[in-house]
């Protein structure tokens, strides 16, 4: 299954016939399957079980081309693989998608939308969970930038949450109200 979704992650950026065609003859593929191959009309998925694929990715074939693409780009399971170039060579680095991202903010978005109107405690009830399966799934790559930029969005989120419960209130009084620390209270 993992295999399948790899083949269909390198399939998506062969989006023109020619380039299906011209990567399928550097994976040694005669000249008659790449155009057959390059010419269908299948979805993705489907293609990446096709009895084509089924011969002519085998594990020996897809370690000398894979370096190309790597290099580029590739998302995954809601994470991106890339190769950089670093002092020590070349780096693999596994973050987060930016799909998964968006995906991670339109979920604290809704949040906020559906308890608008209610109180702090219930809000922190439902963004805790929220928040800790993100960061667990998260935490196993490099997340550092993405977890701050997610901290200062529900910052804000809170800050203007706060802001419309009380309205006619200084956000010193609301930052005292809600925002001290728990040894200064």
């Amino acid at each position: 299954m993992a295999r399948r979704r790899l083949r269909t992650c390198f399939e998506k950026q062969w989006k023109k016939i020619r380039t299906k065609h011209d990567n399928l003859k550097r994976l040694r593929i005669n000249e008659y399957k790449a155009w057959q191959y390059a010419n269908t009309r299948k979805s993705y998925w489907r293609i990446a079980n096709s009895p084509i694929n089924s011969i002519y990715f085998s594990v020996h074939d897809i370690n000398t081309p894979i370096t190309p693409y790597i290099s580029e780009g590739c998302d995954f399971l809601g994470f991106n693989l890339r190769q950089y170039k670093s002092n020590k060579g070349m780096q693999l680095l596994i973050k987060p998608s930016k799909a998964s991202v968006k995906k991670a903010r339109e979920t604290i978005k809704n949040v906020f939308k559906q308890l608008w109107e209610m109180s702090v405690g219930d809000l922190i009830a439902k963004l805790n969970p929220i928040i800790r399966g993100i960061g667990n799934y998260w935490s196993s790559q490099v997340a550092k930038k993405i977890f701050e930029n997610l901290d200062t969005y529900i910052w804000i989120k809170i800050r203007k949450h706060l802001k419309h419960l009380h309205r006619n209130k200084p956000f010193k009084w609301i930052y005292r109200r809600y925002l001290k620390t728990d040894f200064m209270k």
